[in-house]
């Protein structure tokens, strides 16, 4: 068996559920985290250059913004990680999320 290699990947959690303080603010898809809109426009510009998204750059935006967050919370491994704390509120636009967390089912 010379030359074959097991890929290993890692894979994103199915679900999240993000907080402030005691209020849950989102439960859902990962992959369906609301981004507020200017936070859109303002990746769009900086990826592609482009003030006013279509629908495959926003996918591209979102693609993006879910990577670095998957990178930032260690595919769910480190659901108080600072950087992802601090990523998910820009995203959302909302300075109060205090907790996420991550499941593999609704």
């Amino acid at each position: 068996m010379l030359g074959i290699h097991k890929k290993i990947s890692r894979k994103a959690p199915e679900c999240v559920t993000i907080m402030a303080e005691s209020i849950e603010l989102y439960r859902g898809r990962w992959e369906d985290v609301p981004i507020e809109e200017s936070f859109m426009l303002k990746k769009s510009m900086e990826l592609f250059g482009d003030p006013e998204p279509c629908a495959i750059h926003r996918g591209g935006v979102r693609l993006e913004l879910l990577r670095q967050m998957n990178e930032r919370f260690a595919f769910g491994e480190k659901p108080d990680a600072e950087e992802g704390l601090a990523l998910l509120r820009a995203c959302m636009a909302c300075e109060e999320i205090t907790a996420v967390r991550f499941s593999d089912a609704r």
